[in-house]
């Protein structure tokens, strides 16, 4: 026997709450007048910023003006042309509460002109997002106002996610070393993008849905991608996704759906540390990366030619060669905030045997410096914490490490939270030493390091790599609890608590409009100053606010902002929780898709930086507008496959 398909409910004129007039049977679509030129550029632009993310949204086309304030521009002058202004209203009347938006909106034009006044447009910038793509709460609407313009809207937007997750494998299909910054956006972005498709997906299997196996494979190719990454957000926002696709599957198979969640979490990690080590095992091949032998000892040249400047958390210079102000000799190198120097594969050592690695290094600013030095990636030797005192003079640094293999990586890498430093004078003598401090600590040492002064041969070719090839999962819970090392302060628990903690405090001084866009937040964190906005273009923190952007929502626009916000969140959830309710079970799937990818977004923004940019702020806004137009996705003509036909047994 066969299931019956869910009869059509009967017409409902529009009621403010999204619905169409549903009326007797829909006429097959025509495609040409389901297509127009604002669905289209809407459709192409968000499919773009899928594709290449935050290289697309920062296309300058002069001054402060980006491409996407344009392209939205023309598309509601499209949508205008199409539908007229009256049109346009009433379409937004019926799906968003305008009165909520309307206070967020006159929110961040106070807080835009606040901050206008005070700092400048191009300080303002920074901050403009967070209320600036809640236009996509209006546009959406208006765009996609019909069922099949929405399911086109939604169709394009699964393209781009497939693609975009194809993309970022190709990452990580090749060697480090041969394509550099293959993937310029941040993995926050990246998840997103690739979320689109994985929610979907998943959403399908567990309300009984057959997904093909290529679906099957692009689904776990993409979730190993997530784990791949070594954002906090990501992993966290996954965990979240489980746990509602759990809470929101049919009854009697929640709990196989949280098991099934939960092991494909697992294996995505042990599919992520499998690529991890096989990509950290294409780093140490000597033909296509930097390369040196230790016979037994190794000695850089005088600028350490051997190694190669990396710089894996921005597009700063790394590495470069400064002349004039060395430790010994000549030239001496300069390592950046979050940059590293890499001599990828050092030979000629014995396994088992301890090698000192000594180094001189000097602070560009008197302030602490901390970093690793050794194997960042965590294979091999892996590596060990250096700190340097807060004086502007050269200083050595020592550690010991054990080689596991004949042929080791060797970093010597800058903390996130750390001044520029100049670095000189690599050495790597077998045995322990005598001479510098113990345990990574810098000091200052008198007459020249052991080991002679003849370099080492050395081989280069230009390579580059990300920093630390350890899954997120473990890297990003190790940088909670580590603080000083690695990713720094930016990656350490206590530093994301102690800025809202003290934006918190600056908000209660004017609690409802807040302290406006533009304003540095000058928020001082073990000697660093985060967020000073002085556009010193060394410094990585100019422009680091809090890794929340919901904090920074209510620490610039204050209540006036925050609440309408809330407010747009609860009635979107209200009016998911009635189409949950009212659809039958396949085109209910359709309304927890669009649900748990906004949750997904939502715990990233949560966690990181969302609302400001539009590579990953616009996905937010559209994905709310999507929960208001929940009452769209319920009811549709489908095919058997979508219906959840099941074969008679």
């Amino acid at each position: 026997m066969r299931v019956a398909l869910p009869r059509r409910p009967p017409a409902v004129a529009g009621n403010g709450q999204g619905e169409l007039s549903l009326g007797t049977p829909e006429p097959p679509p025509r495609t040409l007048e389901t297509v127009s030129a604002d669905l289209l550029l809407l459709a192409a632009f968000l499919g773009v910023m899928a594709l290449f993310g935050r290289s697309f949204a920062k296309l300058n086309l002069g001054g402060d003006l980006y491409v996407t304030e344009p392209v939205l521009l023309a598309v509601l002058g499209l949508a205008l042309l199409r539908v007229g202004f009256r049109g346009a209203m009433q379409r937004v009347r019926d799906v968003v509460p305008l009165v909520p938006l309307v206070i967020l909106w006159i929110a961040g034009a106070v807080a835009t002109l606040r901050g206008i006044a005070d700092f400048g447009l191009t300080d303002v910038t920074h901050d403009v997002g967070l209320v600036e793509y809640s236009v996509m709460l209006a546009l959406v609407p208006i765009v996609a106002d019909s069922r099949e313009r929405l399911r086109l809207l939604l169709t394009v937007l699964l393209a781009s996610s497939v693609v975009a997750a194809l993309l970022y494998a190709s990452y990580w299909a090749v060697p480090p070393n041969v394509a550099p910054g293959l993937w310029p956006n941040p993995d926050p972005a990246a998840a997103i993008y690739i979320s689109i498709f994985l929610v979907w997906a998943a959403t399908r299997a567990v309300h009984g849905m057959r997904l093909h196996r290529a679906e099957w494979a692009l689904f776990l190719l993409g979730t190993t991608l997530l784990s791949l990454m070594t954002a906090r957000s990501v992993w966290v926002a996954m965990l979240v996704v489980v746990a509602i696709l759990a809470a929101l599957a049919p009854d009697g198979r929640r709990l196989r759906v949280l098991g099934a969640g939960i092991a494909v979490f697992v294996f995505s990690n042990v599919a992520a540390y499998g690529v991890t080590q096989a990509r950290a095992g294409w780093a140490n091949a000597p033909a296509a990366v930097s390369s040196a032998t230790a016979s037994p000892n190794y000695v850089a040249d005088d600028g350490m030619s051997g190694l190669v400047g990396q710089s894996p958390f921005n597009r700063l210079a790394a590495g470069q060669e400064v002349d004039g102000d060395a430790a010994q000799g000549s030239l001496s190198r300069r390592v950046g905030p979050g940059q590293l120097l890499d001599l990828a594969n050092l030979a000629g050592l014995q396994r088992r045997h301890e090698y000192s690695v000594l180094f001189w290094l000097k602070p560009l600013r008197a302030q602490p410096a901390a970093g690793q030095v050794g194997d960042t990636s965590g294979a091999g030797w892996s590596a060990k914490p250096w700190s340097a005192s807060p004086a502007t003079r050269w200083q050595t640094c020592k550690e010991v490490l054990s080689a596991r293999s004949s042929a080791e990586r060797l970093d010597i890498a800058n903390g996130r939270s750390s001044p520029p430093v100049l670095v000189d004078g690599l050495r790597v003598i077998k045995g322990r030493i005598s001479q510098g401090r113990p345990g990574g600590s810098c000091g200052h040492s008198h007459g020249p390091l052991p080991g002679g002064s003849s370099p080492t041969p050395t081989s280069s070719s230009s390579a580059n790599g990300a920093l630390g090839a350890t899954p997120g999962i473990i890297a990003e819970t190790q940088g909670t609890f580590t603080p000083g090392i690695g990713a720094g302060a930016n990656a350490n628990a206590s530093w994301r608590l102690a800025i809202n903690w003290f934006m918190l405090k600056e908000t209660a001084k004017s609690p409802l409009f807040g302290v406006g866009f533009g304003r540095p937040t000058d928020f001082e964190f073990d000697g660093v100053v985060y967020d000073r906005r002085t556009g010193d273009p060394d410094d990585p923190n100019d422009v680091t606010g809090p890794h929340d952007s919901f904090m920074n929502l209510l620490y610039r626009a204050g209540l006036l902002g925050m609440i309408p916000f809330v407010a747009l969140l609860l009635v979107a959830i209200s009016r998911v929780r009635r189409s949950l309710f009212a659809a039958p079970p396949p085109y209910r799937a359709r309304v927890v898709a669009a649900t748990t990818t906004l949750a997904f977004v939502a715990t990233i923004a949560l966690l990181d930086v969302v609302l400001e940019g539009p590579q990953m702020g616009l996905f937010f806004w559209g994905g709310l507008a999507l929960l208001f137009l929940a009452p769209r996705m319920t009811w549709r003509s489908a095919g058997p496959r979508e219906t959840g036909r099941r074969k008679a047994s």
